[in-house]
């Protein structure tokens, strides 16, 4: 499966880029709203806790749609800490997402890049899990 990609700016404002992104990558496939849901995700916090969202910062997408996996990644300029998902606090007014990729994925994981770090997830490919 070829997983095409894309570089963005470290703006919150491409998040809507990286929909169109995944949804063009997609072409129709079952999973392409749970895989949105996911890029947008890892682009947010590639672009909110690491060096991808100061002035100059950038991060890429690649997206892979197959008749048996459905694969998102987000290469971003790293943090110097690794991703963590947890459950917030209840009281807590951000910091759930990662926990929710991990209940959307099948699996998820993170790697050292030469740029920084890469958190990529494999998603169902029903689209549920």
């Amino acid at each position: 499966m070829s997983r095409p990609h894309r570089v963005f700016s470290g703006t919150l404002d491409q998040l809507a880029e990286v929909r169109r992104f995944v949804r063009l990558v997609a072409d129709g496939h079952e999973a392409v709203y749970l895989a949105e849901l996911v890029a947008c995700e890892l682009a947010a916090n590639a672009v909110l806790h690491t060096r991808s969202g100061r002035p100059g910062g950038w991060f890429a997408v690649e997206a892979g749609f197959g008749p048996d996996e459905v694969r998102v990644a987000v290469s971003d300029l790293g943090s110097g800490r690794e991703p963590e998902a947890r459950p917030a606090d209840i009281e807590a007014v951000s910091g759930r997402g990662l926990w929710m990729v991990e209940l959307m994925s099948l699996e998820w994981g993170s790697e050292p890049t030469e740029a920084g770090r890469r958190v990529w997830a494999s998603l169902p490919v029903s689209g549920t899990r």
